[in-house]
């Protein structure tokens, strides 16, 4: 049976080789996450793909919401086998005047030749003017850090993605190998967070050891009246401590 993350790999290739540069499963909202945002600098396009194994309503419902900051959006799935009744010819001809009528483009994806066709070409006529909300959002993915473009492969179950807070729990994993029994304070000022200011920063990694603990492996000790931080024993002997 093939996989998502196989014709998603496929799926990037190809654009990569046309001069995208492709983003896998990048975040754009409360739990809206994107399969594939390929960009094209100039001019400025941003386009959003849902890689799937078939078609259904929910893809749909993404493809429709990812109109709101993206200017092409498409749906890409494997190349489907000849229909062999009237019944597989009927259902996807009506999936397909549905992705038409809503100007989502659709990208039939061979993972055994590694072709893709763009059978449908998404149209960008949905939201000719964009809320400055929405604006924002495609500013956010015109400007996509590069290490997000190997950070996860696109079609994988979530859970990777690579948000700001993640990103901040990487670099004080980090930190904390190079200077071991770092302050909170010498660890906020060594790092470039992703938070407004670097009280907000302290108390955050004060009140959320547990989280940041597990997410950056590093111990909390009470050290002569202050909070330091040491790596994770690679043996786990010796657990987290967690602030009451």
């Amino acid at each position: 049976m093939i996989k998502e993350s196989e014709i998603a790999a496929v799926l990037r290739r190809w654009l990569d080789d046309q001069g995208w540069i492709t983003y896998p499963e990048v975040p754009v909202g409360w739990r809206s996450v994107v399969d594939i945002v390929a960009i094209k600098r100039e001019p400025e396009i941003v386009w959003c793909i849902e890689t799937k194994t078939s078609l259904s309503r929910k893809v749909f419902h993404q493809c429709q919401y990812h109109f709101m900051y993206a200017d092409l959006v498409s749906v890409g799935v494997p190349t489907p086998q000849r229909p062999t009744d009237r019944i597989e010819k009927m259902k996807n001809h009506n999936e397909n005047s549905l992705l038409r009528g809503e100007s989502i483009g659709m990208i039939y994806i061979d993972p055994k030749t590694g072709k893709c066709e763009e059978v449908l070409k998404s149209r960008n006529d949905q939201w000719p003017v964009r809320s400055k909300f929405h604006g924002s959002r495609r500013q956010y993915l015109l400007a996509l850090p590069d290490k997000m473009r190997e950070y996860k492969a696109a079609g994988t179950p979530a859970g990777g993605v690579l948000t700001a807070f993640r990103e901040t729990c990487d670099l004080i994993a980090v930190f904390v190998r190079e200077h071991p029994g770092c302050t909170i304070k010498e660890l906020v000022s060594g790092i470039d967070h992703h938070y407004s200011s670097d009280k907000g920063a302290c108390s955050t990694i004060c009140t959320r050891s547990d989280l940041i603990s597990k997410k950056s492996r590093v111990l909390y000790k009470f050290e002569n009246g202050r909070w330091r931080l040491y790596p994770e024993p690679e043996n786990d002997s010796e657990k987290p401590v967690i602030m009451s």
